[in-house]
């Protein structure tokens, strides 16, 4: 087993595959903008490779490991955890390195299995019903009373109409600039395919 460079790092990228291509920490280590490890059974052409970011994020890519790299990728994992004294947190960990790495009792490696979502619009359409239509106003000194008298809550939170005014209408309206950027970038990224 060999520890490559981090200028070495992009030549990982092609051991990528649509089951570990989604993990954004992954990614940002072989792109050198996180600090991180990675132990590969070739320095050349690498068929495997276990990649270890510097807060123990762990992730395994690559098929066809020998015997020789099994093992001391395992001892290389002991290691590190005796020594830091923390868990290693294994992004889609399998059963058998799992099994293998339980056996041994000092050891805990958490399993973090990562849950894609994607948007099907059919889906979306199929759930979709007619609500009620509601009128938002803005809420001014001309309709202040009516929001106070319709949550008591408020009053006793601000205490008076005019902090409310002050202070919350700011805060509102960071928030509503901040759920309309999300809701662009969340209808630019389902329209376009993009994964979310």
């Amino acid at each position: 087993m060999f520890e490559i460079d981090n200028e070495k790092l992009e030549i990982l990228k092609a051991l990528l595959n649509p089951n570990n291509s989604h993990y954004p920490l992954l990614k940002s280590i072989l792109s050198n903008n996180k600090k991180g490890k990675a132990y590969v059974d070739c320095i050349n052409k690498p068929s495997v490779a276990g990649v270890l970011s510097s807060d123990n994020w762990f992730y395994l890519l690559g098929k066809n490991m020998s015997k020789a790299f099994s093992k001391s990728l395992e001892d290389l994992l002991f290691e590190n955890i005796v020594v830091n004294k923390e868990p290693i947190l294994w992004f889609g960990i399998s059963n058998y390195w799992k099994t293998r790495l339980h056996q041994n009792t000092s050891i805990v490696v958490e399993d973090y299995p990562r849950n894609e979502y994607e948007f099907n619009e059919e889906n979306y359409k199929s759930f979709a019903v007619d609500y009620p239509e509601y009128k938002l106003k803005a809420i001014s000194k001309n309709n202040i009373d009516d929001l106070f008298r319709y949550s008591e809550g408020l009053h006793n939170f601000w205490q008076t109409k005019e902090l409310f005014l002050e202070q919350e209408l700011q805060k509102i309206n960071i928030i509503l600039k901040r759920i309309i950027y999300n809701l662009f970038f969340f209808t630019f990224f389902s329209q376009n395919n993009c994964p979310v």
